[in-house]
C-alpha cells in the first residue's frame, strides 16, 4: 500500500534551473542539481602491488562524461581515499599522500574533471579516510579515534579492532586530506568536501 500523499500548494520548480553562487570560490553552478558522492569501486585494483591501485579508470571517467552531459550543476565524487591500504572499498580512486602531479594518475583526475565540466557543471571531489571502517581483507590493523572496535557484518564486510590514532598518524592524515585537495585543484576540480559522515574516520572524531 502507497503512503499517504500530504497536500500543498503548487509552487515553480523555476529556482532549480537557475545558478548558484559559492561567493568564497567565486564559482557558479548553471543550476541548483546536485549528483551526490556515490561510490563508484571503478578505479584500478591489485591485491599485492599497491602503488599500482587507484589509477581512475575508462569507465569511471566516461561516468563522469555522462553525468557532465546530463547537466547536472554540481557533480559531487564517490569517495576518493589518500592511502593504498585504507580504503572504503577495492576500486576506490587514491590520491597518495606522495603523488606527484603528472604521470598517469594525475592525468587521469584530470580527464574525470575535464569530462565532467566539459558542459560547463562543476566538478567537486569527496576526500576521505576510513578510520575503523576498512575490511578486514585490506586492512588488518585500521586506526580510529579509539580502539572500539565496528562489529558484525555490513554489507558482507567485517572490520578489525583498530587501535586510536597517534599524533603521528593524525598529523599524516591531515596531510593526506590537504595533498588530495592541492592534487584536486590543480587537476582542474573546483572544490573539494572532506567526507565526516556514514561512519568513516572523521566521523569516529565526532
Amino acid at each position: 500500500m502507497a503512503p499517504p500523499r500530504y497536500e500543498s500548494e503548487d509552487v515553480s520548480a523555476a529556482p532549480l534551473g537557475q545558478p548558484l553562487e559559492f561567493a568564497f570560490s567565486g564559482r557558479s553552478a548553471p543550476n541548483r542539481f546536485l549528483k551526490g558522492a556515490m561510490t563508484e569501486r571503478l578505479s584500478s585494483w591489485d591485491p599485492e602491488n599497491l602503488p599500482a591501485r587507484g589509477v581512475p579508470s575508462e569507465r569511471l571517467i566516461n561516468a563522469y562524461k555522462r553525468w557532465g552531459e546530463g547537466e547536472i550543476g554540481l557533480i559531487l565524487s564517490g569517495n576518493i581515499m589518500f592511502e593504498y591500504d585504507h580504503l572504503e572499498a577495492a576500486g576506490n580512486p587514491i590520491i597518495p599522500v606522495d603523488a606527484p602531479f603528472e604521470g598517469e594518475r594525475f592525468e587521469n583526475f584530470k580527464r574525470m574533471a575535464t569530462e565532467g565540466k566539459k558542459h560547463g557543471m562543476l566538478m567537486v571531489g569527496q576526500v576521505s579516510h576510513p578510520g575503523r571502517q576498512v575490511e578486514s581483507r585490506i586492512q588488518k590493523n585500521p586506526i580510529s579515534a579509539s580502539d572500539v572496535q565496528l562489529e558484525g557484518n555490513v554489507m558482507g564486510m567485517t572490520f578489525e579492532k583498530p587501535r586510536a590514532a597517534t599524533e603521528q598518524d593524525i598529523a599524516r592524515i591531515i596531510e593526506g586530506f590537504a595533498h588530495a585537495c592541492e592534487y584536486l585543484e590543480k587537476g582542474g576540480w573546483d572544490g573539494a568536501e572532506l567526507h565526516g559522515a556514514h561512519g568513516y574516520l572523521l566521523a569516529q572524531f565526532l
